[in-house]
């Protein structure tokens, strides 16, 4: 190989290396969330897919592999009490994530989107409509004492996610 190459070789290895960090890093911050959506019927045989269940209802959920929010597209995540008087997440998306949930949210009317957090799928959405401004809510199966314990590390795991994105 000659000098030039060589060069060239590293200097696009050394282009992705942020990129590679923040993607491995998501996956080791505890409390992060995810996003993921369910197959449906009428998915690509060639997509690969993996099944999800809640723990109280038992409800269970085949969905893509890959997530289509990753936990660096999300800036913020807040418990909301809404008019029945029960508790919600809620999560502020970049803009990158708003464009995903609208696109998401246009073509694939009824599916579900699961939220996980390590690894443990802890709430469903049914898409009833466009998601639109970046915002997410979800109910989750969680006790209202366990979703305000689960915040505040939810909240430091997309600070620190958000701070490597800056560095």
């Amino acid at each position: 190989m000659s000098k030039r190459s060589v060069r060239r070789f590293l200097l696009r290895a050394l282009l992705l290396v942020p990129f590679v960090f923040i993607a491995a890093c998501d996956e080791n911050v505890e409390g992060a969330p995810s996003f993921y959506l369910e197959m449906g019927n009428s998915y690509n045989t060639l997509d690969k897919g993996m099944e999800m269940s809640l723990d109280k209802s038992g409800l269970r959920y085949t969905v893509f592999a890959q997530p289509i929010i990753q936990p660096w597209n999300v800036l913020n995540a807040e418990l909301v009490k809404v008019d029945s008087g029960k508790l919600a997440f809620r999560f502020y998306f970049d803009d990158e994530g708003q464009r995903e949930l609208y696109r998401t949210s246009v073509t694939n009317m009824g599916r579900m989107i699961v939220t996980v957090i390590d690894g443990k799928p802890i709430g469903a959405r049914q898409i009833d409509g466009p998601m639109q401004g970046g915002l997410f809510y979800t109910f989750t199966e969680l006790t209202d004492e366990e979703a305000m314990e689960l915040l505040p590390k939810m909240q430091e795991a997309i600070k620190k996610i958000n701070q490597m994105k800056r560095d």
